[in-house]
């Protein structure tokens, strides 16, 4: 079990397996608008989700205050069967119809949200689903991809004077929108990642630049060679220099890299 400390105090993992499933999702909920500050976070139990591969409950709904996309939250204990029961509930909530009727359910449970921009959004766009786990499980986030879901990680601490705090991993609901750029290294410039798209680089030539990979944090240079743009890793290079991969920026000018696929 892992341990932090935080200002001299030390906080305990919480044992998945000692919590009753009712106390994990009441644990995430209640730090779900901390834990997503560009989303509408709304309770989402209220409604039966139908679709083509039968029915479903969400535990939460995501909607981007730009009113740019929306997800639905599955919470989830790993003790749980990932075939037999989190892919068929990621099936349903993919595929869900979701009407006026669920628009107007956000709606009274959020009432900040305009109900005019939220319907254009879900005519538009099916929400994309997030499980949200208690503890990492190998191989469940990439069958998860397969779908269009992806995996974030809710784990509790808990210090001998009862505070919590809470750790989150895995993956995480960002939105990049236009900006994003494809970059691969160069041949003959070893640890040199090629920017295919260097407008999508806010910092100047030789400055530093923090880059989220795999949700660390890892710390490169802007180099401008001849008539091309490159990143160079200060410290180790975390990448693979076969594959090819994305630039990605936020709204609010984070980075991160993805392996493109």
């Amino acid at each position: 079990m892992a341990r932090l400390l935080i200002n001299n105090e030390w906080f305990d993992e919480v044992s998945a397996k000692a919590l009753r499933e009712s106390e994990f999702e009441n644990f995430f909920l209640e730090n779900a608008e901390t834990l997503y500050p560009d989303y509408y976070t709304i309770p989402f139990k209220g409604i039966i989700i139908e679709s083509e591969y039968g029915t479903a409950k969400a535990d939460l709904a995501l909607i981007d205050k730009e009113y740019l996309n929306w997800w639905v939250i599955e919470v989830e204990m790993s003790r749980h069967s990932l075939n037999g029961h989190v892919l068929p509930q990621v099936h349903c909530l993919s595929a869900g119809v979701y009407g006026a009727d669920v628009a107007s359910y956000f709606h009274r449970k959020c009432p900040a949200l305009d109900i005019e921009k939220l319907k254009v959004l879900m005519k538009g766009k099916q929400p994309r689903v997030m499980v949200v786990l208690d503890i990492p499980k190998k191989d469940w986030g990439a069958k998860l991809e397969k779908h269009n879901a992806i995996l974030s990680v809710f784990q509790i601490f808990r210090s001998e004077s009862g505070n919590h705090i809470y750790r989150v991993n895995g993956d995480y609901p960002h939105k990049f929108g236009m900006g994003r750029s494809k970059c691969q290294f160069a041949h003959l410039l070893t640890n040199f990642l090629k920017i295919d798209s260097p407008s999508i680089l806010s910092v100047p030539d030789k400055e530093k630049v923090t880059i989220k990979i795999d949700g660390s944090i890892t710390e490169w240079k802007r180099m401008d060679i001849m008539d091309a743009v490159y990143l160079y890793p200060i410290s180790y290079n975390p990448l693979d220099i076969k594959k090819e991969y994305v630039l990605l920026k936020e709204p609010d000018s984070r980075y991160h890299i993805k392996e493109h696929k």
